[in-house]
This record gives structure tokens, C-alpha cells and sequence, in this order.
């Protein structure tokens, strides 16, 4: 029954698009294969690009920092999307307003082609340990994430904002993934990971192989940072109990925006035509991919129901979208949208000029609890349609 819904999108896009001549090989860099980035390329691959005539090959990176400086390189491991972190993307911006050359001619290629969705901060500590805050990490030995990647780029601002002070410079941080990350908190090593990535992360369902019960995440409390701005650049968010099967409440936590980026293709027509088939195909598609984002276990990944299509999404200053995106936010469908929007006509009226569904907050039951649920989602689902060096952008804060 799932592939049947597969094939009725096919069949869609088909007529949208007319029939693919000839597929091109894209490549999309992403992050951790056990990560949210991962898991948002092989929907892409599995369910969408297909449509556009292109085969999308989907890589596996440090994160967001590695895919930037990826996008931006003229080296023959070409990349032609990916997906990063706003924060990181910010800093790029920051550094471009202060001159920095390399900074300043990778935002004037940046495009954008699509916001996603939240990447909730999740500060990892032991369960019997007495870190309970983000207060509490103050001088505390802490994972930062891999050198050189956007996790490691963001506890750096974090830790800044939150203590006025360097991470780097007091000594009390290693870089590490993930899994090895989980691996020092039960040693003993480090006291908290600091990591971040939409709910749920997929290798956080069951971070350790024999213990489910041997981690939990600290919470932002905004009375402990009363002087804060940090909110100006993570807004609050959280991370809902039935998130992990080891969580017994719900946290308040900070969050970034995971951004679905390429580069300025110029006046490359060819380039240019499947980059428009692949935008016309994910619009199209993106209401059956909220649609059927249930659990990790089956379809795409729950943080789609986040995602809001091209008429409804809107851009931070600086940044740009690509000028294919532009071309349909300004055409006549969607300007009907918007001013049905505006004008706080119902969600059916919406969706009589083919809206997708509108943007929800995501609070999905996402841990199969027993078979029968896994069960009751399948029937759910059938019955619904060469790098560049950054150590120079890095090395001063400006």
C-alpha cells in the first residue's frame, strides 16, 4: 500500500514534468548517517528528486561548516546541495559584513531554496549526574562536537553568549562525534555533550547498546540568564517527552534552523532546468512528505511536518533566495495564498488553490512503543497518497 502512494506521487510529478529523458547524477552533503541530515537526504533521494530527473547521491559529513565550504568549492567533488545550520550560515554573513574575503564570496553564492525545520540544542549528560541547566555546564568538561564542524561552531557562540566567555580558551572541551561523545559521558571523560539536530535524532533513540536508561538532557531556563540576548539567536524551543524512550518529561532547550541550500548556478541554462525540476518536484511533494512523516521506522522523517511550502516561507536578512524560488513566491498562485493568509481565510479555502498544509508544531508520538503501533502507522501511511581550508574563517570571531 506504501508503494502504491509512492507511485500515485510518480505518476503526478510525471505529468507536472513531462518524462525524463536523461538523469543527471547530483550530490547532496548532509552530515552523521546517524543524524537528522542524513535522514532528510535519503527522503530527498527516495522520495522527491527522483521526479526531477536526477539521481541524488547523498553524503555523509562533519555537518554544516564542511557542507558550506563544500558548496562554495570549484574542486571536482562538486556538490550541488546541502543542508546546514542558520547559525553557521550567520557567521558566514557576520564575517562578510567585516570584510573577510573568503566570507564575503561565499554569501554572494549562497542561495537558499528552502527553511526547514527546528534543530533542537540537546546538552547530553549522565542520568545520575547533578547537571540539571545550561547553567550548570559553566566550567564543566564538555563535547563540543567534531573540529571543524558546525556543532563545534555553535557550542563555541553558545558557551560565548551564555558565560561570556571562550571555551576554547579555558581547555575543558574535547571535539568528538556523537557516538564517541555518549562513550565519554559513560567513562566519565567529558560531564555533558553538547550536540545539535531535529527530533529525533536518530542514534539518540537508543544511545547506548545495552542501557536505555543511562543519559537525559539538561534545560534552558531563561530566569538563569536574565541579561541573556541568547534567545536573539536560538530561539527556545523543546523536546517533547515521547521524543526518546528515556526521557520522562519534556525539556525546554534552545534551537537553530536547518536550511536547504545550493550555489548560484549563473546562466548555466541546463543546471538552471534541473534545479527547477527539483524545486517544482519538492513543492509538489512536500504536502504527501507531512502527510506521511510519521515515525523513523516508516516514510519520511516527523521533522517534515515542519517544513511550510514556498509561498509561506520566509527569509532572515542577508541571506537570498535563489532566483527560481523568487519566481514562484512572486507568481499569481502565490500571491492568492498569501492574501488569503492575510485576509485569515480558513484552511480549506487555503487549500482550494492547492496549498500544502500549513506549518505545524511538531509533537509527534515518534518511539514505536510495541509492534501493534508500528503496525497501526503502516496502515496510516497506505491509506495516504575538495574542500576548502576553513581554519581561516574560523580562527577570529569578528
Amino acid at each position: 500500500m506504501f508503494k502504491r502512494a509512492i507511485l500515485v506521487a510518480v505518476s503526478t510529478a510525471v505529468l507536472l514534468y513531462g518524462e525524463c529523458k536523461e538523469y543527471v547524477e547530483y550530490k547532496i552533503a548532509t552530515g552523521d548517517k546517524r543524524g537528522t541530515y542524513y535522514k532528510f537526504g535519503q527522503d530527498l533521494a527516495k522520495f522527491v528528486t527522483k521526479d526531477a530527473c536526477i539521481n541524488l547521491k547523498v553524503l555523509s559529513t562533519k555537518g554544516s561548516l564542511e557542507n558550506i565550504m563544500r558548496l562554495s568549492s570549484s574542486s571536482n567533488d562538486k556538490i550541488e546541495f546541502a543542508i546546514v545550520q542558520s547559525d553557521v550560515m550567520d557567521f558566514f554573513l557576520k564575517k562578510a559584513q567585516n570584510g573577510q574575503k573568503i566570507a564575503m564570496d561565499i554569501v554572494d553564492n549562497l542561495r537558499v531554496i528552502m527553511p526547514l525545520y527546528s534543530e533542537e540544542i540537546h546538552l547530553i549528560t549522565s542520568a545520575d549526574s547533578n547537571i540539571e541547566s545550561f547553567k550548570d555546564i559553566k566550567g564543566k568538561n564538555i563535547s563540543i562536537g567534531t573540529e571543524g564542524s558546525g556543532i563545534a561552531l555553535t557550542s563555541q557562540i553558545l558557551y560565548r553568549k551564555l558565560f561570556n566567555e571562550e571555551i576554547l580558551e579555558r581547555g575543558n572541551f574535547i571535539y568528538s562525534d556523537l557516538n564517541n561523545s555518549l562513550d565519554a559521558i559513560r567513562k566519565g571523560v567529558v560531564d555533558v555533550a553538547i550536540f545539535v539536530g531535529g527530533v529525533p535524532v536518530p542514534k539518540l533513540i537508543k544511545p547506548y547498546s545495552d542501557i536505555d536508561g543511562g543519559v537525559k538532557l539538561a534545560k534552558y531556563l531563561k530566569e538563569e540568564f536574565p541579561n541573556s540576548t541568547i534567545t536573539e539567536t536560538y530561539p527556545i524551543s523543546r523536546i517533547y517527552r515521547d521524543s526518546y524512550p528515556w526521557l520522562d518529561r519534556d525539556i525546554k532547550t534552545l534551537s537553530t534552523k536547518a536550511y536547504l541550500i545550493t550555489f548560484s548556478s549563473g546562466d548555466n541554462k541546463r543546471t538552471k532546468e534541473y534545479l527547477k525540476r527539483f524545486i517544482l518536484a519538492l513543492n509538489s511533494k512536500l504536502k504527501w512528505l507531512k502527510s506521511n512523516a510519521i515515525s523513523l521506522s516508516s516514510g519520511p522523517h516527523p521533522k517534515w511536518r515542519e517544513v511550510q511550502d514556498i509561498c509561506s516561507i520566509k527569509l532572515t536578512t542577508g541571506w537570498k533566495f535563489h532566483n527560481l524560488i523568487e519566481e514562484i513566491r512572486g507568481s499569481r498562485v502565490c500571491q492568492e495564498k498569501r492574501e488569503l493568509r492575510d485576509s485569515n481565510t480558513s484552511i480549506n479555502s487555503i487549500e482550494k488553490i492547492e496549498s500544502p498544509q500549513p506549518s505545524i508544531t511538531l509533537k509527534p508520538s515518534i518511539v514505536d512503543k510495541s509492534k501493534k503501533e508500528e503496525s497501526i502507522n503502516r496502515e496510516k501511511v497506505a491509506k495516504e497518497p575538495q574542500r576548502e581550508n576553513s581554519s581561516e574563517i574560523i580562527s577570529d570571531e569578528g
